[in-house]
């Protein structure tokens, strides 16, 4: 199979018009599923993370490394978080599954066993590696779900480091913004401390919801200024907009 740094054009989907590479020969996006990815140039061999001296193929935070390698060249999600879109901007959770992740962002304690459970499964825990959270809109550190997800999740070897990424100021909530926030935006308002906790390490990055994957763009980007080795990103829900 080929390697190439492709982009969707599929406005509606999670990695819309955001570079990433994929080791597939098609062009059917693995995201929203439609013929929609465009070569933007082919990949002779598997590029390093642009912060690491290790390929993707180093990771010890998943018990099947292989199956979550795309984690740490581009997000991914564990499921998909199907809404009602309405003119309103009131998004209406459709099942079970994104009723359960909307509880979750309510701190309801039935969604957060759930969810840890979920992920418990997917993580190895015979390796050291951080667990970092996108934090919420709210300035500095703020309760939340995934955090206390994160926090759940964190026994040695596994290290917390849910404090390492915090918002510098508030920002109106993606759902409840006017204008969607940009890369820049979201750059600007994330800070990273505790810098010591997760230099030299693996991290595994934890979002609740991610529409078009900004958040998770940003954290990755601050951390690997950090100094960290690699980062995976997964999402617990990826947004579908229904009509």
């Amino acid at each position: 199979m080929g390697r190439k740094s492709v982009k969707c054009t599929n406005k509606s989907c999670f990695r819309f018009d955001t570079e990433r590479i994929v080791i597939q020969d098609d062009n059917y996006c693995d995201y929203c599923g439609k013929y929609s990815l465009i070569e933007i140039y082919e990949i002779k061999e598997f590029k390093k993370n642009k912060h690491t001296d290790k390929t993707p193929s180093n990771c010890r935070i998943f018990r099947e490394p292989e199956k979550w390698r795309q984690a740490l060249v581009s997000n991914m999600s564990l499921g998909k978080y199907h809404v009602k879109k309405r003119s309103n901007a009131i998004n209406i959770p459709h099942d079970d599954y994104s009723k359960l992740i909307t509880k979750l962002k309510n701190q309801d304690i039935n969604a957060i066993f759930y969810f840890t459970a979920q992920l418990r499964d997917l993580l190895n825990y015979n390796e050291e590696y951080v667990i970092c959270v996108i934090p919420s809109s709210q300035k500095c550190l703020a309760d939340s779900g995934i955090r206390t997800i994160a926090k759940r999740l964190c026994k040695p070897p596994v290290i917390d480091g849910t404090d390492v990424i915090i918002r510098n100021r508030t920002v109106e909530s993606n759902h409840t913004a006017n204008q969607k926030r940009n890369i820049e935006l979201e750059l600007s308002t994330l800070t990273i401390v505790n810098e010591e906790i997760i230099k030299g390490k693996q991290i595994l990055l934890l979002d609740d919801v991610a529409t078009r994957g900004i958040s998770l763009d940003a954290g990755r980007q601050k951390l690997g200024e950090a100094g960290v080795i690699s980062v995976a990103a997964i999402a617990l829900g990826h947004t579908q907009f229904i009509n």
